[in-house]
């Protein structure tokens, strides 16, 4: 299990549950992260990213 958030995750990542129902796409480019609050998103359970 990851510690993130749908705000603070990267840019072409997809983000998906333990049971693999996706969740949302990050949304902070690693060159220039938004400001979000540090909380889990405790329905997170993985990502994968294209890059």
């Amino acid at each position: 299990r990851i510690c993130t958030n749908c705000c603070a995750g990267y840019k072409g990542c997809n983000y998906y549950s333990a049971n693999g129902a996706f969740i949302c796409e990050g949304e902070s480019d690693p060159k220039n992260p938004n400001v979000c609050p540090r909380n889990c998103d405790t329905n997170i359970a993985y990502s994968k990213c294209l890059r």
